[in-house]
């Protein structure tokens, strides 16, 4: 049996440079890696099989961790993006597949307390830190009591590689800035000059960088922060996993 990356219908190049991705093999490599770090913390969190648990995929985007995780581990997972080009693609190639487009701001259609799991990876790197505050407290409504969140940021090593890569946007910050303002925000220039780019945003949206200390100190507020792993998204992004204990009150 052919594998199934080799007979999926690929996305548009569009659509996969908007995730960031170089090109479709660049794109499946991205995820396969991906799926497995989420896996991973995922059996070391939640009690057994994760095929009985609901699982969301929160800003799915063209699937990169979707995809892998369907098709490769074969869970069944939930997902939901703004990008409605995105939410298209994927209902196209995956069967039985439950996914939504959602606006740019809370609430989700979802019932309270329904997820055992909700992952999200880069986009609390672009979000502004207002609507950082409101996801998170939406995130909190719609995950189980012992459920758990697992959302990727920028940190540190992200600030080194954007150094390393030239990135003209972050060469004047540095790791001491970072610390010293727990969270740097900077919205893209493009956003109004090119709104075509970013489809399903309506307010501000960028790039953002994370002090671990910040997030333990903030993020606290909407659940127990257990882990900051650093790097562990790809080499690159520092992966947050939190969980709602069975008695948590914000």
């Amino acid at each position: 049996m052919k594998d199934w990356k080799q007979i999926i219908e690929k996305p548009s190049q569009e659509n996969l440079s908007r995730v960031g991705s170089k090109n479709w093999q660049n794109f499946l490599d991205q995820g396969s890696r991906i799926g497995i770090s989420l896996i991973e913390q995922m059996k070391v969190y939640l009690r057994g099989s994760l095929k009985d648990k609901k699982i969301l995929d929160f800003g799915c985007g063209i699937g990169r961790a979707f995809l892998p995780l369907t098709f490769d581990a074969g869970l069944s997972i939930v997902g939901c993006d703004i990008d409605a080009t995105a939410v298209s693609y994927l209902k196209k190639v995956v069967p039985n597949n439950n996914l939504v487009v959602n606006k740019f701001s809370p609430p989700l259609t979802f019932e309270d307390n329904f997820f055992d799991a909700v992952y999200s990876i880069s986009i609390w790197t672009h979000l502004n830190i207002h609507m950082q505050f409101l996801w998170l407290e939406e995130i909190r409504r719609i995950l189980k009591p012992g459920g758990i969140a697992l959302i990727s940021v920028a940190g540190h090593n992200s600030l080194r590689l954007r150094h390393q890569r030239g990135m003209a946007m972050w060469q004047d910050i540095n790791a001491k800035n970072l610390v010293n303002n727990g969270a740097i925000y900077k919205e893209y220039l493009s956003l109004n000059t090119h709104p075509e780019k970013f489809p399903g945003v309506k307010a501000s949206y960028g790039s953002c960088l994370h002090d671990p200390e910040y997030i333990r100190q903030k993020w606290s507020n909407y659940f127990n922060v257990l882990e900051i792993k650093e790097a562990y998204i790809d080499g690159s992004q520092d992966l947050v996993v939190m969980n709602l204990s069975f008695t948590s009150d914000k």
